[in-house]
């Protein structure tokens, strides 16, 4: 006929008009971005690049220390809620101070571990004395012919040439 069909749908108008809406407000975004100096968050990185802890706040300082706010009253809610179930438990509460301990500022959190001391100097593994450990109670049936197999493959082990033997770490 020539004439336009009006019930059927395009369905990927809808997906197209979202990407052109998202492309104009990331063009938009880099825009604001390059103007402003200051840069409170980095579009393109997530939290795999800044970690689980992570909050992508508002670019508007308002709303900024709005969230803020919210997320110290829950993070002091939560505080208070674990002292209580301390104090239940007979053990003494955490502090509710905002302000960070000073030692732990100049010290650093980790500083009261002990580390380990230095690399020793190279200590050759002395080797042991083979003994052969006999059965306290005998050879058991299902382990007869092991013993003489064992002394075969160590025998075989010994003469291996030095090139083709296994690193010493195998055999620890």
């Amino acid at each position: 006929d020539g004439q336009a069909v009006e019930f059927l749908v395009d369905f990927d108008a809808k997906k197209r008009e979202e990407a052109e809406q998202r492309n104009e407000e990331r063009k938009r975004e880099e825009e604001e971005a390059a103007q402003n100096k200051a840069v409170h968050f980095v579009s393109g990185e997530d939290q795999r690049t800044y970690g689980v802890s992570h909050v992508a706040f508002s670019k508007t300082e308002m709303e900024r220390e709005k969230r803020k706010k919210i997320l110290e009253m829950r993070r002091r809610a939560n505080l208070e809620r674990l002292n209580k179930v301390r104090v239940r438990k007979g053990l003494e509460p955490l502090p509710l101070t905002d302000e960070p301990n000073k030692d732990e500022e100049e010290m650093g959190p980790f500083l009261d571990i002990p580390m380990p001391s230095g690399p020793e100097p190279n200590k050759q593994p002395q080797p042991e004395a083979k003994v052969d450990k006999k059965p306290q109670f005998g050879i058991r049936e299902w382990d007869r012919g092991k013993v003489a197999y064992m002394r075969w493959i160590d025998g075989q082990r010994e003469e291996r040439n030095e090139e083709f033997r296994p690193p010493a770490s195998y055999f620890r």
